[in-house]
């Protein structure tokens, strides 16, 4: 696919297509013990990292200078969940129990391993985001593979806060700057999607959109208009860096060793993809934030100027990037998936119509 030749040659869009290329494997790990993955069981009896294993671990993930680290506790921050790629993680405090990482670990037997697409797609955001915009991406201490799992450790980073006064302060800031932030990723990483790749990477996404019952009528005239506007060359396709999840929760504060560099920090990349398509994330993180319809339009506009297209055309933009995650669900309910995509659009309806 000749779209691959760009941004420094990354292929992160293939670790998505073909997990089982690329599962277990990470760019800057050292590996202890032997992989078998001849043979995944079931859900019921896939190994899980305990703390005990955190534990023992640990000190193989603390980097030189953090030799002298002095372990206050290590505890589970959520409870196992029922899917193959699920992650274990761990907050780990010092002696005068300070948080100050965080360890996420899964078996290397799973498809789609989190761990190690996560650190991965970071190394590889990192080559393409310039210096004022790539801080945001919360680097890994380290990652390594021990005993058949992977394992990353993570800077602690505090999340956005809930009580009163903070929780709103926290959100003025956030809507502010994560505005600017997606505004600059999309103007760094846009690109003209090649005629060549518009049957796999627009069309057949478009028709997942209008085949799908699930979605109401009006949806799907949407992509069958979209389809029949670019085939016309009157609305054009882009590619752009995609996050692919970038709900608020996603958004942490800085830790204070980047405070001079950026405000927060984005985290769990696994889905994101070089050649993305732009909108979603704008739409899924005003959405969540609850940004005002005036004030997303503001933004719509400016995103729309970028791609060179009409307000009410950024809505192709989020019906093609919400086929493309319809074609690769995975373990995302089909019902989920429906509901994102229906209040993505609500959103962008209502700061389109403002």
């Amino acid at each position: 696919m000749q779209h691959k030749q760009t941004l420094d040659h990354l292929h992160t869009q293939d670790a998505l297509r073909k997990p089982s290329d690329s599962h277990h494997t990470l760019s800057d790990d050292s590996s202890y013990g032997v992989h078998d993955f001849s043979v995944v069981p079931d859900l019921e009896s896939i190994p899980r990292v305990d703390v005990e294993m955190a534990t023992e671990a640990l000190p193989h993930l603390l980097a030189r200078d953090q030799s002298s680290f002095k372990l206050g506790s290590i505890t589970s921050l959520a409870p196992p969940k029922p899917v193959p790629d699920d992650t274990s993680k761990f907050l780990i405090t010092d002696e005068q129990n300070k948080p100050c990482f965080v360890m996420t670990a899964s078996w290397c037997g799973i498809e789609n391993n989190l761990v190690s697409l996560g650190v991965n797609a970071i190394a590889k955001v990192s080559k393409i985001l310039e210096d004022d915009v790539a801080p945001a991406v919360l680097q890994p201490v380290s990652s390594k593979t021990i005993s058949n799992f992977v394992y990353a450790l993570w800077p602690y980073a505090t999340p956005l806060r809930e009580k009163q006064p903070f929780r709103t302060w926290d959100r003025i800031k956030l809507r502010r700057w994560g505005a600017w932030w997606l505004e600059a990723l999309t103007r760094q990483t846009l690109r003209l999607m090649p005629e060549c790749d518009q049957d796999e990477y627009l069309t057949q996404p478009l028709n997942r959109i209008v085949e799908d019952t699930g979605f109401d009528s009006r949806l799907r005239d949407l992509a069958r208009q979209a389809i029949q506007e670019a085939n016309d060359q009157r609305w054009r396709p882009y590619y752009v860096l995609m996050h692919n999840d970038l709900w608020m929760g996603n958004w942490l504060h800085a830790p204070k060793s980047l405070r001079r560099k950026t405000k927060f920090v984005i985290i769990d990349w696994p889905g994101m993809l070089a050649d993305g398509y732009p909108i979603f994330d704008i739409a899924r993180f005003s959405e969540s934030m609850n940004i005002r319809p005036r004030a997303f339009h503001r933004t719509i506009s400016a995103h729309a100027n970028m791609l060179s297209c009409s307000v009410a055309q950024t809505r192709y933009h989020l019906l093609v990037a919400a086929g493309y995650i319809g074609l690769h669900l995975n373990h995302f309910k089909e019902e989920n998936y429906r509901h994102t995509v229906n209040i993505c659009m609500a959103k962008l309806d209502q700061a389109i119509d403002e």
